[in-house]
């Protein structure tokens, strides 16, 4: 999608609408329309569009400091860049985190006073199928993962940055993801795009389950697009704005009010 293919002339109109109703000056306004077009140009196609530019712009305008989160996974192994089959789990700073850096650098050049919090998925120590994987019991999984969080911190702290286990940052988040579990799998209308997905994420998930049925693939998908859906629900309420790498769950996003900017890298 090309960036010359977002209406600028309508994202101005709904912007100026609410600050409208918010009591925004319109100054800050016009800010936040030379801000946006830089800001969505560095993204991949799911961020290049109105409703996209629309939520984040609805974001800036509203604060002179801008938060922003990053979901990451733990430190999984990895090759040229690249995850590769697990078998164990590290405890430094994973590649997704590391594969961000760039892309947050130049969103920080753009915005300088952005605050940006990296969250680290300490919840993937309750995945049995993962902990399988990496040979790890779930007490020797969280360890290696709060060390992971220890190095990200150190790593990102001279940016101004911070980083956190996921837990901390949504204690509810488990018992959200399994009201959204069972929610998006009782809707059929969902069942075309969940099995679509679930055929494009078939490589990532042999890397560590590669006995696993399409069935028990589709669960996995399902699960996927639950966290991705209770994220966008929480960045949204919260006023924050996501940065994510590329994967097919990015559509979950879209399904919520989610203002995100996706960083157009593959790690697999």
């Amino acid at each position: 999608m090309e960036l010359a293919a977002i209406d600028w002339k309508r994202v101005r109109r709904t912007l100026l609408r609410q600050s409208r109703l918010c009591a925004i000056p319109e100054r800050k306004v016009e800010e936040t329309l030379g801000l946006l077009p830089p800001m969505i140009d560095i993204c991949g196609d799911y961020s290049r569009s109105r409703k996209v530019a629309e939520r984040v712009g609805m974001l800036l305008m509203r604060t002179d400091v801008p938060e922003v989160i990053v979901p990451t996974c733990p430190a999984y192994p990895n090759r040229s860049g690249r995850y590769h089959r697990v078998h164990t789990l590290g405890s430094g700073v994973s590649l997704l985190t590391r594969l961000h850096l760039p892309f947050l650098e130049r969103l920080a050049a753009l915005i300088p006073m952005i605050r940006v919090t990296i969250l680290v998925a300490d919840f993937e120590a309750e995945d049995r199928i993962l902990r399988q994987a990496t040979g790890l019991t779930r007490e020797a999984f969280i360890d290696r993962v709060h060390r992971t969080a220890a190095a990200t911190r150190a790593l990102v702290r001279p940016f101004g940055w911070n980083a956190k286990l996921f837990s901390d940052f949504m204690p509810s988040f488990l018992e959200a993801r399994t009201q959204a579990v069972k929610w998006i799998g009782s809707v059929p209308a969902f069942d075309p795009q969940l099995r679509a997905d679930t055929l494009a994420r078939s490589d990532f998930y042999r890397l560590y389950y590669p006995n696993g049925t399409f069935n028990r693939m589709m669960g996995r998908t399902i699960k996927a697009a639950a966290e991705y859906t209770v994220l966008g629900d929480e960045a949204a309420a919260r006023g924050l704005i996501i940065v994510n790498h590329t994967t097919t769950s990015l559509s979950w996003y879209l399904r919520t009010q989610a203002a995100f900017l996706q960083n157009p890298i593959r790690t697999y």
